[in-house]
């Protein structure tokens, strides 16, 4: 029976279809950073592409194949044509004007715009934000954060300084710092970060470069001059993670925390998972999978959706948290529970090629991290479906 609407999602392809009539497709070519979309059966079509460092992004729109409007984005401006005329120029500081200071205080000095995911925004407020700070002499500072789980990170972590979420900000931003009006805005991190620090690590010899240094060099601070900010969970979110934890029945005395999804790291089948899960079962645990995005086809086991504290405060209940590697894993690092942490190689991502597992292990090893019990941490590596096997033996025999 043909359904009404029908939405299929892979890595690189989503389709909306309605009686079978495709009204969306895009495509996302994560080699050439190429991104189409067709809409109503191909009567208005977008091509998206970027530079192989993202600094310059291309996107023209075409109704019924005909040419019709382009956008050119730049790191310190966007420009308009129609057809081959150019109608229209904004600058960057234009945009924060006219679209962002409505967000602020006039008794906000300094701004940190949160760039990055949750990993990298973990650890600059865990350990950099303080020194910088001072350094800065903020004295009354903002947070922007561009991802909504970032009001929560900085709730957690620093709960004195302000933050306010922009959806949909303007992030295509090379400057480190940068001055609008009265205020000085710092870029938490700038657009060309990340490429530049897989390209460096990848490199070079193994173990010569870490993930973490270039965190530290990107500000200006010494390994001395850190400290560590742990996490406070706000009674508020330990009250509604119980209470939707009673909901699933989870046994809080005995279960196993599990974190499969990752960004960056390619996923593990759902038979290493289910092997899990059956056999800590077996040996009379619970199983609580933490997961964001699709709900695998898992059996018997418990999950719910839990923001990031309420996963936190969860999280340190359990008797041991397994989690394939991402920036997750290196919030649950303060829970100071016994973790195994998968490592996978990279994936082919938009404007970053995929990374030999070797590089990985010892470029983004969370082990390297200052003031973290190496005791309670043990790193695994899965290079194969034979290698597969073994870790999930391996992780089972610990119980």
């Amino acid at each position: 029976m043909m359904k009404l609407c029908e939405y299929n999602r892979d890595n690189n392809t989503s389709i909306l279809k309605i009686f079978g009539i495709t009204l969306y497709k895009k495509v996302t070519d994560y080699k050439t950073t190429m991104r189409t979309q067709k809409f109503l059966y191909g009567l208005i079509s977008t091509c998206k592409i970027a530079d192989k460092d993202g600094y310059r992004t291309e996107k023209n729109i075409k109704v019924l194949g005909i040419p019709l409007i382009k956008r050119i984005d730049e790191p310190e401006k966007i420009s308009w044509y129609l057809w081959k005329l150019k109608y229209k120029e904004t600058s960057l500081q234009k945009i924060f004007i006219k679209k962002y200071f409505q967000y602020f205080s006039p008794e906000n000095d300094d701004i940190y715009i949160l760039n990055a995911n949750s990993g990298e925004i973990y650890l600059f407020l865990t350990y950099i934000f303080d020194v910088l700070r001072k350094k800065n002499g903020s004295k009354n500072p903002l947070f922007i954060a561009t991802k909504k789980y970032h009001t929560e990170l900085v709730k957690m972590i620093h709960p004195e300084v302000s933050c306010v979420y922009i959806p949909h900000f303007y992030r295509k931003i090379e400057s480190k710092t940068f001055t609008a009006k009265n205020y000085r805005f710092f870029t938490v991190f700038p657009q060309n970060y990340f490429a530049n620090v897989e390209h460096i690590i990848k490199t070079n010899p193994i173990n010569s470069k870490h993930y973490f240094d270039f965190i530290m060099e990107q500000f200006d601070i010494k390994p001395e001059e850190i400290e560590l900010k742990h996490i406070t969970v706000p009674n508020a979110s330990k009250n509604r993670m119980l209470k939707k934890i009673k909901k699933i029945d989870l046994n809080l005395n005995n279960f196993i925390f599990l974190s499969p999804e990752a960004a960056s790291c390619e996923l593990l089948d759902n038979s290493f998972w289910i092997k899990l899960i059956k056999g800590f079962q077996d040996k009379g645990y619970d199983v609580f999978i933490n997961i964001v995005n699709n709900i695998p086809e898992f059996e018997n086991f418990k999950s719910c959706y839990l923001t990031y504290s309420e996963a936190f405060a969860l999280a340190q209940k359990a008797k041991r948290i397994i989690s394939l590697r991402s920036g997750f894993t290196e919030f649950l690092l303060q829970t100071n529970v016994p973790m195994d942490v998968i490592y996978t190689k990279f994936k082919d991502r938009h404007l970053f090629r995929d990374m030999d597992i070797n590089y990985v292990t010892a470029g983004f090893s969370i082990n390297k991290l200052p003031f973290i019990n190496n005791n309670l941490i043990n790193e695994i590596v899965i290079k194969d479906n034979n290698n597969e096997n073994m870790c999930s033996n391996t992780i089972l025999e610990k119980l």
